[in-house]
């Protein structure tokens, strides 16, 4: 419903309540009666009991035993017209519009008379948001019948005024009136224009009139309760109003969303959630009792539920507004802002104006990092004279995303002067002073807040600061303040453990947590934590025994399956188990995103990309415009070379979201792998068109620059990043990369020391360390990895990285010492384990299947981890073993020449002559594009002839 016709601000209804209930609806149910009773002739003595049936129950209110009825007859006469219509008409009455439609439309074929058909057809059009398609077919259309003639006019005019065009409502409604002066629904309406044109008293009157004259008009009763409101009415009288309603008809929808949306309003949980039971019992399928629901599981933050049955809700009603706000705001709880986006633009497009979708659009682009995007959708908003509080602070974060923190706390400034007593701006204000350095002055400042206000979210931003500045004492202070406000909550000891963690005060984390426990038995970041001090502890079953406690306490807690397929995946279960277990996660909570998510990348990370395209298309099935979904769908159908398939995935999401570059840049990825350079390059264009920030389109750009042979393009690109990003290293790094590519090792020196001294080098020491090496600067680059090593003692990549370059001089012993420092910092480094494993073979020192073993445990599915465990079996004496292993890992990826050649050597070892000699002549066939084809002659060679 547009602005226009909201007589209630924040009530937004599914359904038409002015053209067809209360008395009007008992009349139309009377007409139906007496048409059956003149048809009976053409029904069978079976059909007309099963009809009178259905009107008996729906005389009872027993809605759903005559569904039953009437979908039973519908099955055994499909086309009998009159059953049809009532089950058109109960649809409608029950909150479906879509499929009380087809139902009638099917009455109409059927035969069915206009005066019956039409009216209900003209009001599920309405309830559908078809407003347009409403005007456009029934607009000019009369009946001959008076009633029904009303009922249209009416339903006509309501269409016309949702349209704005309030001349064309007026003319509709006194054509209504002309055919039936007393149409209840008529009068109403005309009481809701006069509303609508500003004349709130003259709507009144006309209301009160209706009222006098039938005082069990529920729908009367609802609308003066709207108009009530408008004039700022007592909400004892709101409520007075709307339970006259529910007292003249129980299963009103748009009573009970008036109260529940009244006690809302007034932060009286309770009463809503009392009202919203009342609703569910009256009417359980009805959008806005889903619609509620899942804005009280949102409230209670029952955030998987709300996900739930807001997604269930978009595949009914996806244009609906209020519905794609509540959902994007469950997106954005769940840390899922690429979601929203897609969500929110989708809100947007179809009222750009709307200060909700622009609010939390913005929420979205600021948690995806995209700060001008937040910018452009504030700024409007913050123009005029009364500017929006809670955009001003949004402009603000974008700001300081944006490296701006003066303009930032301008804007802070100013929130706090457009609502200088509320904590939220008052909050934000001290963290603004943080980012300009006058943490003092800001801690004071979180500090009086915190002790002021009644909420948490300074509490919150004082807890956050502390802990970064590592003031642990203090951080304990401000959590037990906190404490204090949520004494029966666990988040307080939950904070508490984090910070004793941090303190490595392990026995009083352990008990910190156990708190938490102690308050809220199924509080699944305390259990997290508990699992996780288990596992350090070299307790993995009693880690296990905490997630398998909770999952029996709630068998759908998608956190819980997760814990335990990760477990499952540490203990080197194998990815079958893995897999196993979140499926039965799923056929737990099959709603549950995460979970299927979790499915395709466990698939798509153990190269089973055919598992994963299943996987993804399945979910689809449930989800099918999920973003995320189609995106891992896209990129699994490319691993196994489905081209087109993955073409028409990312085209179909383009199509959903055209504003989006996520669509876009899969089509340039699928039109690389088809070497259609010149197609990858517009679909880039077309997504840096949208977000000219976005750094994963200007890789993309650079990529295909390169393969195009335009290397003057490809550092175009690289300088935008830098002119865009002047404060980190990445704009620099490209560059570096790129002359790197070149050979031009003086000049990418150059540029990499440059990336060196900016924020988040990543990857720039080990980039640098290469070019020194490769311009014959040894001792600079010696220079560089000692400097870098102490400067930066947990830099593992780099780490790593010296460790990979002295493998490739066969300096073996350094190359052990660096993988084992990476294995200081991270015991559980799969690929450093595997690569001190490997040395040790090399070296012929003891220890490698205890080093391999424990990498394939990390990483149980990694084909070339699982080769090595191989070979050390092997070295071991424990050929049947690395025979079994080798056969299983070469399953997993049959073209790798290498997992091969290890194999023939197993089978020559274990003296299976007939097995080496199939696979040697395997890899001989390949000759030049296998590089140990010596080593293959060598092999085949000490065989003998032919087995």
């Amino acid at each position: 419903m547009t602005a226009a016709m909201h007589l209630q601000p924040g009530v937004t209804r599914y359904a038409c309540r002015g053209a067809g209930s209360g008395r009007a609806m008992r009349l139309a149910w009377g007409v139906l009666l007496l048409v059956c009773i003149a048809v009976l002739a053409g029904c069978g003595r079976g059909d007309v009991d099963r009809l009178q049936r259905a009107r008996v129950l729906l005389e009872r209110n027993d809605r759903a035993a005559a569904l039953v009825e009437v979908k039973a007859l519908i099955q055994v006469k499909p086309k009998l017209g009159e059953a049809r219509l009532m089950l058109g008409t109960m649809l409608l009455d029950g909150g479906d519009p879509l499929a009380a439609e087809i139902e009638l439309r099917r009455a109409l074929e059927l035969g069915q008379a206009q005066a019956l058909v039409l009216p209900p057809l003209a009001r599920a059009l309405l309830a559908a948001n078809q407003v347009d398609k409403l005007v456009t077919q029934y607009g000019a259309l009369s009946l001959p019948d008076a009633l029904a003639m009303a009922q249209l006019k009416t339903t006509v005019a309501e269409a016309e005024a949702l349209l704005g065009r309030l001349p064309a409502a007026k003319a509709s409604l006194a054509l209504a009136l002309g055919a039936k002066p007393d149409h209840e629904p008529a009068r109403l309406l005309q009481a809701r224009v006069s509303a609508v044109t500003g004349d709130l008293a003259a709507a009144l009157a006309q209301v009160d009139d209706v009222l006098a004259a039938n005082p069990k008009s529920a729908d009367g009763w609802v609308l003066k309760g709207d108009l009530q409101a408008r004039q700022k009415a007592d909400p004892a009288e709101l409520i007075k109003a709307y339970q006259q309603a529910l007292a003249a008809k129980p299963d009103l929808a748009s009573a009970h969303t008036a109260l529940i949306t009244l006690y809302l309003a007034q932060r009286n949980a309770d009463a809503a959630r009392t009202q919203h039971e009342a609703m569910r019992k009256v009417l359980p399928r009805h959008p806005q009792t889903l619609m509620f629901e899942g804005q009280l599981a949102f409230l209670k933050g029952d955030l998987a539920r709300a996900r739930e049955v807001f997604q269930a809700l978009l595949r009914v009603t996806p244009n609906h507004l209020p519905l794609l706000h509540s959902a994007g705001a469950v997106e954005l709880k769940l840390n899922a802002p690429g979601q929203a986006e897609v969500l929110l633009s989708k809100a947007l497009s179809l009222q750009p104006d709307h200060p909700t979708s622009r609010r939390l659009a913005a929420q979205a682009y600021l948690a995806l990092g995209q700060p001008a995007r937040v910018l452009a959708l504030v700024e409007p908003m913050i123009a005029g004279r009364q500017p929006d509080a809670e955009a001003l602070t949004l402009a603000a974060r974008a700001r300081l995303l944006s490296g701006e923190p003066e303009a930032a706390a301008a804007l802070f400034e100013r929130a706090g002067k457009a609502r200088p007593n509320d904590p939220k701006i008052r909050t934000a204000v001290a963290l603004s002073h943080l980012a300009r350095g006058q943490g003092d002055a800001a801690l004071a400042e979180l500090q009086s807040v915190a002790a002021s206000d009644t909420g948490t979210a300074a509490d919150m931003a004082l807890i956050a600061t502390q802990m970064r500045r590592k003031a642990w004492e203090p951080a304990l202070q401000a959590i037990a303040a906190l404490d204090k406000k949520l004494p029966s909550q666990p988040l307080g000891p939950q904070l508490r453990g984090q910070v004793l963690l941090q303190k490595r005060d392990v026995p009083a984390a352990r008990q910190a947590f156990e708190q938490a426990l102690a308050r809220d038995s199924s509080y699944f970041p305390a259990v997290a934590a508990l699992a996780g001090l288990d596992l350090v502890d070299k307790k993995p079953e009693a880690a296990r025994a905490r997630f398998d406690a909770l999952l029996k306490a709630n068998p759908k807690s998608a956190p819980t399956h997760l814990a335990l397929a990760e477990l499952d995946a540490r203990s080197g279960a194998g990815r079958a188990a893995v897999a196993a277990r979140l499926e039965a996660g799923i056929k737990a909570s099959p709603t549950d995103l995460s979970l299927r998510l979790a499915l395709v990348d466990h698939h798509l990370e153990t190269n089973d990309p055919k598992a994963a395209v299943a996987a993804a298309q399945a979910a689809l099935s449930q989800l099918p415009e999920h973003f995320e979904l189609m995106t891992r769908l896209g990129r699994a159908q490319l691993v196994i070379g489905e081209q087109q398939q993955a073409t028409n995935t990312y085209n179909r999401m383009v199509a959903l979201q055209p504003k989006a570059p996520v669509g876009h840049l899969g089509l340039a990825e699928t039109q690389m792998a088809a070497n259609d350079l010149a197609g990858a390059s517009r679909s880039i264009q077309r997504a840096q068109e949208l977000v000219p920030d976005h750094l994963g389109a200007q890789r993309l750009a650079i990529t295909v620059a390169l393969r195009q042979k335009k290397p003057e393009l490809a550092l175009a690109q690289a300088r935008q990043v830098q002119q865009q990003r002047p404060t980190v290293a990445v704009g620099w790094l490209l560059e570096g990369e790129l002359l790197i590519l070149q050979k031009k090792w003086d000049e990418a020196i150059k540029v990499l020391r440059v990336a060196l001294g900016k924020a988040e080098p990543a990857q720039t020491s080990a980039r640098l360390h290469h070019a020194l090496s490769q311009a014959g600067r040894a001792a600079e680059a010696d220079a560089l990895a000692k400097d870098w090593a102490l400067s930066h003692p947990q830099d593992m990549a780099f780490l790593f990285y010296l460790g990979d370059q002295a493998l490739l001089q066969k300096n073996y012993p350094e190359a052990e010492t660096r993988y084992r420092a990476v294995l200081k910092l991270n015991p559980g480094h799969a690929l450093s384990l595997n690569n001190v494993a490997w040395l040790l073979m090399q070296q012929n020192k003891p220890g490698a299947l205890e080093l391999a073993e424990q990498a394939v445990r990390a990483a149980p599915d990694q084909p070339a981890l699982r080769d090595t465990l191989a070979m050390a079996l092997a070295a071991d004496n424990q050929l049947p073993k690395a025979l079994a292993l080798q056969k299983d890992t070469v399953a997993m990826r049959p073209d790798d020449p290498f997992l091969r050649f290890n194999l023939a050597s197993l089978y020559v070892k274990a003296g299976e002559k007939r097995q080496a000699k199939a696979e040697l002549d395997r890899l001989a066939v390949l000759g030049d594009r296998f590089s140990k084809q010596a080593e293959v002659a060598a092999l085949s060679k000490g065989l003998g002839g032919r087995q």
